[in-house]
């Protein structure tokens, strides 16, 4: 859509779709899949302008209450006038509460124009316009050399530059030319790709007699039908015949093309990159393959997989990247190379995402770098981010001696060569890098159809004429309180697809009053319900009744509580609590994205995490239900329940947010309603008892006594609820040994247990037969040995997802996910510390997912298939006994290195580390205060340090592997 016309456009559309206003590589992701499904343009540019409200309202505002009248000023908001009335409906905002001044484009020029009467008022200059040219046509632009030192370009000489080209020569797909009265036998594998479609032609000797590679142009299905359309009659001029004996699809329309066109096979894109990637490299040890909008590292044992990572949400540093990067730049697709490689001092950008991308390459402008010398940088930073946000390994070693690179991002020899330098040696670059997606689907199409397990359903492509589909888009899923946004499209061959639905429930079409859509529902809720799913049945129990044991007085309060944080792990306990009492008690409803959306101007941070944000939607919800208070208090410390004392701080967000409510979002200056939010430090038994105790006492006048009696019968429905679910867990896991299956342990805090935070992810399992436990479920949890573990384990959250993890590596039938937030310092290097006891006593590797508040199932779906895939490839391999965890830190400090070793100071503060240095150095040791790092510090912090983990914290290890280098 021309720019011009995309508030036109806007104004046409009718249905809005959750698209994230994060940044424009979220929103991107979020809208592709969309644009390939066939959603309305117009619906599109429509979701996006919610996009950019909802970022504004919740990421700019920052918790600040915005007052009517509202000014709407700047260019976006002049020119696109249908984006002042989606403000205007998420503020509730009338046409008189509005304001929109004369030239709203100009106002910041024009206040700069007011402000020379009072701010410059001194100064008395007038100019003529020749002057002022004049004045500007003498500007020049100096070109900063002092960075220079630290990049070099990419070849010191042109022998260099012929090496590399003679060992990287592109593999020349010849097309098959055929001949009067042939008969070609193939096998078609279609890729349809995030941004582009492909697809290969093999003949039954696994030689590529024809592909097909185009953008999709928001049209995938026709793009194909057309490709193949032109195929085919070029065969039939010849007076050739073509038959596909199989056909198979992958990628991002995996489902789509399978339904469409009846494919007999489909397989998940990581899988067929690596079943290709294997076709022409044998001894592959490791695969990164970069596309348009996603990254796969592939892991190899002897042909077998053994490890894949997908890039998370974010699909900075992928093709589509470097493309619009070159747009803007004016250096076209073909030129990307030549461009970079034409540079004599690249511009240093760093593993930076898109947006902050931008503000450094403007940077560098100023600096004097050119277009080349920033074509050249970003190149470089492609492979910068691979290694910093998506691979992250401490040895280069670890991807052994074959690496296999492949994805369309590796035609270009530039970023070809970044990967060389980066990592220091030779990798392979695949024959067909754009097709290997598209060459797998059809080698696994092959090797079903050989093994005769599949029937011939492909519709063949003497039907392609007459191939079309219909689509209805927007048609609500009535069947459960997500109320999905389903798009429905309904192909010529009869059958249809159901996509944006979160469930098995949203996949059927009917009225739910009529008797057959009720009996389908009923066999999806029956088959669902086969597998045990501990996040459902724990859910179930947290939100139940329990006895109290005895009748009370009715006091006339209702108390409510919202359903966030750490409820999601002590609800049992307070609802009991409470209603021993005589209150009665409110819950806010289940989590809901037009809750959360209610809530969204009241969240005073935008990088906190989507758990967090949710609790002003709940207490919206307990307002309008009738809560005569709201209880939330701060618990800053519980007694350990694991193996380790220390494990008794509550994570930072959970005991500091409702101190962040009483200051920013307090329910009696909102609504009138009492917030009551204390603080209590519960190291002990008796520290809760004391202070439970006294504050009942001075807020409602209860006596010690029955806060006792009240506290037991907590935590009689806290052992019932753990009680209960530990003996799921274990039938659980005795089933799955029996049938040599296993259950996948979905560990996470308690709070992501929430359906809307975890996306429905343990449905996603279960719906592939697969059981699914919750941490605090798994058998032997709270006795694990932790004394291995490299982490001070301060919090019971840490120590379930620690002790589950080394309980499921140890046992065969039990595989590791972790869920994590979107920002969570705390979660990034938990989560290395979990990848690496895995590795150490099993090789398994854990499924790492970060999730936030965009919805974006399809790449969730992927990752979750080729983590399956990758689960049931390592089972069928002979796997060697657990091995039993060492001490990791092997080498201490004695008495007797004090005279032979320095001690390194970090800079956590310059001063810190100076006075530390000689406090050491009073006492016989020999300490040094480090230097403040610089730009080989930072990079070296990024290059081995989560990206999630506080910068300051990345400097400081990166100043001592500096210091260390």
């Amino acid at each position: 859509i021309p720019i011009g016309e995309f508030n036109s456009a806007a104004g046409r559309g009718t249905c809005v779709y959750d698209i994230s206003g994060r940044c424009g590589v979220y929103a991107k992701t979020d809208i592709q899949p969309l644009l390939n499904q066939g959603i309305a343009r117009e619906d599109l540019a429509l979701s996006s302008f919610h996009a950019i409200a909802k970022q504004t309202i919740g990421g700019l505002a920052q918790g600040l209450e915005i007052r009517k009248p509202v000014a709407f000023e700047g260019g976006p908001l002049t020119f696109n006038p249908v984006l002042i009335r989606v403000f205007r409906e998420r503020l509730g905002l009338s046409e008189e509460d509005v304001i929109i001044p004369d030239h709203p484009e100009n106002m910041v020029s024009y206040g700069a124009a007011l402000s020379l009467g009072t701010l410059f008022s001194n100064v008395r200059k007038t100019y003529t316009g020749e002057e002022l040219y004049q004045a500007f046509a003498g500007c020049t632009v100096r070109r900063d050399t002092s960075q220079e030192h630290l990049t070099k370009p990419f070849f010191s000489s042109h022998e260099e530059f012929e090496e590399f080209s003679s060992r990287h020569r592109k593999t020349v797909l010849t097309h098959h030319e055929p001949k009067a009265g042939e008969h070609v036998r193939v096998y078609l594998g279609i890729d349809s790709g995030s941004t582009t479609t492909k697809f290969v032609l093999m003949d039954e000797q696994e030689q590529i007699l024809d592909a097909f590679y185009a953008n999709n142009e928001g049209d995938p299905l026709m793009v194909a039908k057309r490709a193949l359309i032109s195929l085919r009659n070029r065969y039939r001029e010849r007076g050739a015949s073509l038959e596909i004996l199989s056909a198979g699809s992958t990628g991002y329309g995996e489902m789509l093309f399978h339904r469409a066109m009846n494919t007999e096979c489909h397989v998940v894109e990581t899988v067929a990159h690596a079943k290709a990637a294997l076709r022409y490299v044998e001894d592959a040890s490791f695969i990164l393959d970069i596309g348009g909008q996603d990254m796969k590292a592939v892991w190899l044992d002897k042909g077998v997989v053994t490890n894949i990572v997908v890039n998370e949400a974010c699909s900075s540093g992928c093709g589509s990247f470097l493309e619009n990067f070159a747009r803007t730049l004016s250096i076209p697709v073909t030129r990307i190379a030549s461009a970079a490689f034409s540079s004599g001092a690249p511009a240093a950008l760093g593993s930076r995402c898109t947006v902050f991308m931008n503000s450094s390459i403007i940077t560098e402008q100023r600096n004097g770098k050119n277009p080349e010398d920033i074509m050249a940088g970003l190149c470089r930073s492609i492979i910068e981010n691979v290694f910093t946000k998506v691979i992250r390994v401490s040895n280069i070693r670890t991807l052994g001696d074959k690496i296999v690179v492949q994805g369309g991002t590796f035609e270009n020899d530039a970023v070809l060569r970044a990967m060389e330098q980066y990592i220091g040696k030779d990798v392979v670059r695949a024959p067909y890098p754009g097709l290997m997606g598209a060459i797998g689907a059809a080698l696994i199409t092959k090797e079903r159809a050989e093994e005769g397990n599949t029937a011939r359903t492909f519709i063949g492509l003497d039907n392609m004429d007459s191939f079309s589909y219909t689509q209805e888009a927007n048609l609500i899923c009535p069947f459960c309180q997500n109320h999905c946004r389903r798009t429905v499209v309904h192909f010529s061959n009869g059958s249809s697809w159901v996509t944006n639905n979160r469930c098995e429930r949203g996949e059927i079409l009917g009225d739910p009053k009529d008797e057959k859509t009720r009996e389908r529902l009923r066999a999806v809720g029956e088959e669902k319900n086969r597998i045990p799913n501990l996040y459902r049945l724990r859910e179930k129990l947290l939100f139940r009744d329990y006895s109290s044991g005895k009748d009370v007085p009715d006091r006339g309060i209702t108390i409510g509580i919202p359903r966030v944080l750490s409820f999601w792990d002590t609800m049992p306990f307070w609802t009991t609590f409470w209603k021993s009492l005589g209150f009665r008690v409110v819950m806010s409803p289940e989590s809901t994205r037009k809750m959360y959306e209610s809530g969204l101007s009241a969240v005073t941070s935008d990088t906190i995490c989507f758990p967090a944000k949710l609790v002003h939607g709940h207490l919206r919800a307990l307002a309008r239900m009738g809560a005569d208070r709201i209880f939330m208090p701060s618990i800053t410390a519980i007694r350990s329940e694991n193996t380790e004392k220390t494990s008794e701080s509550m994570c930072a967000v959970v005991k500091g947010y409702p101190i962040v409510i009483r200051n920013s979002d307090n329910p009696e200056r909102q609504f009138g309603i009492p917030f009551d939010a204390p603080l209590w430090h519960w190291h002990t038994d008796e520290d809760r008892n004391r202070q439970l105790s006294a504050w009942m006492k001075d807020t409602f006048g209860i006596s010690e006594r029955e806060t006792m009696e009240a506290v037991a019968s907590g935590e009689g429905a806290m052992r019932e609820f753990r009680d209960t679910l530990t003996a799921a867990a274990a039938e659980a896991v005795r089933e799955a040994e029996e049938k040599k299956s296993f259950c996948v342990v979905l560990a996470s805090r308690p709070y992501q247990n929430d359906p809307l935070v975890n996306h429905d992810l343990p449905d996603m399992f279960a719906s592939m037969g697969i059981p699914v436990l919750t941490a605090d479920s798994v058998p032997g949890v709270r006795e694990t040995d932790l004394s291995m573990s490299r982490l001070d384990v301060v919090n019971n959250y840490h120590g379930r997802m620690l002790s589950s993890a080394i309980i499921a590596a140890e046992n065969p039938s039990l595989e590791y996910v972790q869920l994590v937030s979107f920002g969570c310092g705390h979660d990034a290097y938990l989560s290395d510390e979990i990848i690496r006891l895995m590795h150490q006593i099993s090789g398994k590797s854990p499924l790492i997912l970060k999730l936030d508040e965009s919805d974006a199932q399809g790449p969730l779906r992927i990752r979750v298939r080729s983590f399956v895939e990758t689960v049931r490839m390592r089972q069928k391999r002979e796997n060697a006994a657990p091995a039993l965890l060492s001490d990791p830190y092997l080498r201490k400090y004695t008495k007797e290195d004090q005279k032979k070793l320095t001690v390194l100071v970090p800079n956590t503060s310059h001063a810190f580390s100076k006075i530390m240095a000689a406090v050491f150095r009073t006492q016989g040791v020999s300490a040094v205060p480090l230097e403040l790092g610089r730009e080989e510090a930072i990079r070296l912090g990024k290059q081995y340090v989560h990206n999630d983990i506080c910068f300051p914290a990345q400097i400081v290890i990166g100043e001592i592997l500096w210091a260390l280098n």
